[in-house]
């Protein structure tokens, strides 16, 4: 499927960047990039909506970060009008499945790639070095498999057991997903080279723990839907998912990678989701 940025890694590859002046080159970027172009770069990095203007550079993405949670609320808005509208017609299961087979579309299945990825790097035996490598095979094992079984299974469930609130699930899902890849870009370092080194070095600093906060509160709207206690837990759960994933990544490979923040996005939604269904 045709991207405006390539995948970090496994069967999609973002676009390679240059080392030489990342720092200089980010600091005229950030002095240039506006709302509306922050948008488009996190658009075009986190969906498959094609948009005029030329592909997006991973730097612009790493500008565009703290407005990841933005993009949630599309992405989880478009999934959750097909949830409500399959539930007129079909059972919950039915519509669910319906749900998540256009949030894949809407996606481009980035997310849920970099999981998958992630998980058969994670069943690997051996070295930092070949642990990459079984990430980067563009060849899906047995643990990736397995894993996103699981993924898929726990996000059908979910969804149909929220069916009376379908926009509660998707949402959730969505926009606490996308907000848990901006903590992850923050707590952790990347592994070198990788596609995804822009990122953090962008977010691993002072100024990046003060955009996170700030993109902490572009989930305020989730408060109407959720209730403002529950929107507490689900962003201190998202914290705690992060930092596992720091943990582990950092254990399994020395650091992070985009697949990293792939699986961020899938286990950070999921477990919040699991949370609202527990509190409903």
């Amino acid at each position: 499927m045709p991207r405006q940025v390539a995948h970090v890694s496994g069967r999609r590859t973002l676009r390679t960047h240059r080392r030489r002046g990342i720092k200089g080159v980010q600091r005229d970027r950030a002095c240039k990039m506006n709302p509306a172009k922050m948008v488009r770069a996190a658009l075009s990095f986190l969906t498959s909506v094609p948009l005029p203007g030329g592909p997006t550079t991973i730097e612009d993405v790493a500008q565009a970060t703290p407005i990841f949670p933005i993009i949630g609320y599309l992405t989880g808005g478009v999934s959750g009008v097909i949830l409500y509208l399959s539930l007129r017609v079909f059972n919950p299961f039915l519509s669910s499945t319906l749900a998540i087979a256009a949030l894949l579309l809407v996606t481009g299945a980035n997310e849920l790639d970099g999981f998958v990825d992630f998980a058969d790097g994670a069943m690997c035996v051996g070295s930092y070095q070949r642990r990459l490598e079984a990430m980067r095979d563009p060849h899906l094992g047995v643990g990736g498999m397995a894993a996103g079984l699981l993924a898929f299974s726990v996000q059908l469930f979910s969804w149909a057991q929220l069916s009376r609130a379908p926009f509660t699930a998707t949402l959730v899902y969505e926009v606490f997903g996308k907000l848990a890849m901006v903590y992850l870009s923050v707590l952790g370092s990347s592994v070198t080279p990788s596609s995804a080194e822009p990122v953090t070095k962008h977010m691993h600093t002072r100024r990046g723990a003060v955009l996170a906060v700030l993109s902490t509160l572009l989930c305020v709207p989730m408060v109407l839907l959720v209730g403002l206690t529950p929107t507490l837990s689900l962003i201190v759960l998202d914290l705690v998912c992060a930092t596992f994933l720091m943990v582990v990544s950092k254990r399994l490979i020395g650091g992070l990678s985009g697949d990293v923040f792939g699986a961020a996005n899938i286990i950070a939604g999921s477990a919040c989701t699991l949370l609202i269904v527990r509190l409903h």
